[in-house]
């Protein structure tokens, strides 16, 4: 597949803060730049978010994408995994499409205007980071071949991850979308 071409994605950059994770973080940045209202500070305590949840183990996909639905956005999962996505997103009206996200996936989003909440599985080997877990950041553009993204975490500040990462990524993709737009991923029911 060709290298995307440079450009950058209008989307604001959110920092997870003392009392927030990456993953809403990461919700934050991709319902402002679907313009739909939402400040960290409002989701931090908003009724699906339980306090463990930003202090220790963080927040799976499932429930990333039902925040998105309650915030009034269309979301989206790309995932192998039901557990991942879980049955209550489903019947709260999100939508899963069901196997590995792929590098082409997220040259769609980003073809479409749309910047795709990713999970990264392993942060050694995205960033050489040693502390352990996955993180989650959006994928905002490309630059020099490379996908661009904001990242959540204020220590890091990282703008890509380490060349030829995305080639072998395999993790969820959460795409939160304006109701009233053209979906990126049409999913049969």
């Amino acid at each position: 597949m060709a290298a995307p071409a440079d450009f950058v994605l209008d989307v604001p950059l959110v920092r997870q803060g003392p009392n927030c994770g990456c993953g809403l973080a990461a919700v934050t940045m991709a319902l402002k730049a679907a313009r739909i209202t939402a400040e960290l500070e409002d989701l931090e305590k908003h009724r699906l978010i339980l306090p463990s949840m930003l202090q220790s183990w963080g927040i799976g996909p499932g429930r990333l994408g039902r925040v998105a639905l309650a915030c009034g956005a269309r979301a989206t999962l790309v995932d192998s995994c039901r557990r991942d996505v879980g049955e209550i997103f489903l019947r709260s009206g999100g939508k899963w499409v069901q196997r590995l996200p792929r590098r082409d996936d997220i040259d769609r989003c980003l073809a479409a205007g749309r910047a795709p909440v990713v999970c990264i599985p392993d942060k050694d080997l995205a960033f050489g980071d040693r502390r352990p877990g996955s993180h989650w950041v959006v994928v905002v553009g490309a630059e020099g071949g490379e996908y661009r993204i904001h990242d959540p975490a204020p220590w890091r500040q990282a703008k890509k991850c380490s060349p030829g990462y995305w080639d072998r990524w395999e993790c969820s993709l959460l795409l939160v979308e304006p109701i009233d737009s053209t979906p990126v991923f049409e999913v049969q029911p």
